[in-house]
């Protein structure tokens, strides 16, 4: 039998010592804690992020969904004329492609001769997903026409 190389010695515990390779199991073991507690923050971070993306798709699926309003009253405008005290049209639900539903209303204004439209959509079923968007239009010969900036005097 031949001699164990000097670094394959049995392990001789300190006088007073009863086990030998304890601070190498709690270190193991504080690394694979350490590990545990980084995979389980990674993990938590990733479905935050989901969340926040959700919300941002969703947000904008709402805002479109007013500007489909807009759109819808800048058809109406192009044949009607509306003034103060005159009915507001209703528009149609807007389905986005998601599959989520949403209620439309207008609002009208009469800024000198401009019409001015607030649209508000609502989500059907999820009342805090709301957006507004609101333009203004002048009346014309062929139709209505936008007027830029126009909303932020009313």
């Amino acid at each position: 039998m031949s001699k164990p190389s000097p670094d394959m010695q049995p392990c001789t515990p300190h006088p007073g010592a009863r086990q030998c390779g304890a601070m190498t199991l709690l270190f193991s073991l504080l690394l694979l804690v350490g590990a545990g507690i980084l995979a389980f923050s990674a993990g938590r971070t990733s479905v935050v992020e989901q969340r926040i993306a959700n919300n941002e798709y969703q947000a904008i699926e709402a805002q479109q969904a007013a500007q489909a309003g807009l759109e819808y009253a800048l058809a109406w405008l192009a044949s009607n004329t509306w003034s103060k005290g005159a009915t507001v049209p209703t528009p149609p639900q807007t389905l986005a492609s998601s599959g989520q539903a949403y209620d439309l209303s207008l609002k009208f204004n009469k800024i000198g001769n401009a019409v001015c439209v607030r649209s508000a959509s609502q989500a059907v079923g999820e009342t805090r997903l709301t957006a507004v968007a609101q333009e203004c239009f002048l009346p014309a010969a062929t139709g209505a026409a936008r007027v830029p900036g126009t909303w932020r005097d009313w």
